[in-house]
């Protein structure tokens, strides 16, 4: 009975210890393939040492992982101008070059006060136009609404540095009003300025833009789903040439005389506008006689004089003037010539006036300059005119000179005449005219000014692609020398100490010693960046002429 009541208490504790194992296997099993309430199974470990219980940190929360970055895609923006100047405006308020920024509001065809007119008809002009946001251009629309289409270029104005034209056509008439489309190929640059050249010589007309749209691309944040940007067009557009023959950009060398470096200390800056007695705003030319008078060529108000104290403006019954003056000159004797729409001799009490009549090539005078012999040249559209003082003489396309667009013209100690054209650079040696263009080392065949440097070398300024220094075999090119921009320069003059200054509108002026370029801009004093124009007085003074903000003027202490 014993033995019986003994196995059956074996035969529980086997079932027991069956039961506890079987809920055992049970509950391991739910943990490892059970729901969220499974927790995962801890590895077994000593207890910490002193030192690195003393090392033990409380548990962060785990880091959770940024959210990627939006895609960023080419989008497509439109946009109208924000800014603008222009050549020349037929009114300062209406009609000015400001009443082409934003969207076009002139609805009908024919003359409006809300668009740009310039002052001029019978010559080529330009408006240069502003945008917020800089954009890899894809289309240009000019809306224009007065005597469509004298549109014959459009720049624009490339980042980093230099200008593309991105179309080229001769003036036709079209209906009205009419919008010019022009499509960019595949531009690989980014700008926000551009430039629209009009050619109202052809049929004598005004020309009026309204407004001028730029359409371009620009990389943003964009949800993924976003349609792609639009298709650009295939056709491709006109680039720069390639500078050739030795005008690869060098660095910055000899040439400019050996000047001495810009000393801050050594300068007053004065600015003049017509808040205090400037006729006008927009300046066209200036130069300083021997007696110290700085003669000034506006826009729109004629010509005036500084005495250092007192504007005095001209009439045309005065004497000076000529009909919309663009360049002034001191001849060798000391009188001031005037050249616009004519020539005009002043010796400060009387004036002698020349036209057509009396010798000259054509009406147009765009630039003036005397040889060491006493005689003078004068730069027109489509040709030269020579005056010995008593006979003139006249040297057309026939004769050798490369295109009809005279800019600015120079004669060398020896005798030898330099012309900067659009179509290059045109040399007179006495007998023969030589032209030199980019497969000679012109880094571009728009010139737009050209100066004789104390050392004989010629530089060239040209319209986009730098500037040129010749030696007689050698071309050197500066585009950004020592983080100086002078891709784009309109004016380059020499002073008494032998510096070179260039007028680089939108960025200011530049001054280059033989070593050093140095930028000024309105944080040194320029009242404005827009800066045409320079010329220096005999005491180193240098004036500054800008497109429509005024004058300043950079004087020794």
């Amino acid at each position: 009975m014993m033995l019986l009541y003994e196995q059956e208490e074996e035969t529980m504790k086997r079932t027991a210890i069956l039961c506890v194992l079987f809920i055992f296997l049970a509950t391991l099993a739910c943990q490892l393939t059970g729901g969220e309430s499974a927790k995962p199974t801890q590895a077994v470990s000593q207890p910490p040492t002193a030192t690195q219980a003393s090392a033990i940190q409380p548990t962060s929360p785990p880091a959770t992982l940024p959210p990627p970055p939006p895609e960023k895609r080419m989008v497509e923006i439109r946009q109208w101008a924000i800014a603008a100047e222009a050549t020349s405006e037929f009114d300062d308020s209406q009609y000015s070059a400001m009443q082409a920024i934003g969207k076009p509001n002139v609805d009908t065809c024919g003359e409006s006060p809300w668009a740009w007119k310039p002052y001029y008809k019978a010559r080529e002009e330009w408006i240069e136009l502003r945008y917020a946001q800089e954009v890899i251009p894809t289309q240009i629309n000019i809306h224009l609404n007065l005597n469509p289409s004298a549109v014959s270029e459009v720049w624009v104005f490339r980042n980093p540095g230099g200008t593309f034209t991105v179309y080229q056509g001769a003036p036709v008439k079209t209906y009205c009003p009419y919008v010019l489309t022009i499509d960019i190929a595949e531009a690989d640059y980014s700008m926000d300025t551009l430039r629209v050249w009009i050619d109202q010589t052809q049929f004598d007309e005004w020309n009026q833009i309204d407004a001028v749209e730029l359409v371009g691309l620009i990389e943003s944040e964009v949800a993924l789903e976003a349609t792609a940007a639009p298709a650009l067009p295939t056709q491709p557009g006109e680039t720069l040439p390639t500078p050739s023959g030795g005008a690869a950009p060098t660095a910055a060398g000899p040439g400019a005389g050996g000047a001495p470096p810009y000393d801050p200390a050594q300068w007053n800056w004065t600015s003049f506008t017509t808040d205090n007695g400037l006729p006008e705003n927009m300046i066209k030319a200036l130069v300083v006689a021997p007696d110290g008078l700085l003669w000034i060529a506006t826009g729109n108000k004629g010509v005036a004089s500084f005495d250092g104290s007192t504007w005095k403006a001209y009439t045309p019954e005065e004497g000076p003037q000529v009909n919309y003056a663009s360049t002034i000159t001191v001849a060798p004797d000391g009188a001031v010539w005037f050249g616009g729409y004519g020539l005009s001799r002043y010796d400060g009490s009387t004036a002698k006036k020349y036209t057509t009549e009396d010798g000259l090539l054509n009406m147009s005078a765009n630039a003036i300059a005397f040889a060491p012999d006493g005689t003078m040249w004068v730069a027109h559209q489509s040709g030269v005119s020579h005056f010995d003082g008593s006979k003139w003489s006249t040297y057309n396309l026939s004769a050798g000179i490369p295109d009809e667009h005279l800019e600015d013209i120079t004669v060398a100690p020896d005798g030898t005449v330099w012309v900067a054209t659009w179509g290059g650079l045109a040399r007179f040696d006495g007998s023969s005219w030589k032209t030199y263009t980019e497969q000679d080392g012109l880094a571009y065949k728009m010139v737009k000014s050209v100066v004789i440097a104390p050392d004989g070398a010629m530089w060239a300024a040209t319209s986009g692609n730098g500037v040129n220094r010749f030696d007689g075999s050698t071309w050197g090119l500066f585009r950004e020398e020592q983080g100086v921009n002078v891709w784009s320069v309109d004016d380059i003059q020499v002073a008494p100490d032998g510096a070179l200054w260039f007028a680089a509108p939108g960025r200011g002026a530049v001054r280059f010693d033989g070593q050093n370029w140095v930028k000024f801009t309105t944080a040194e004093g320029l009242v404005d960046l827009w800066v045409d124009v320079i010329t220096i007085a005999p005491d180193g003074t240098v004036w500054f002429g800008t497109r429509n903000a005024g004058l300043t003027r950079m004087s020794p202490k």
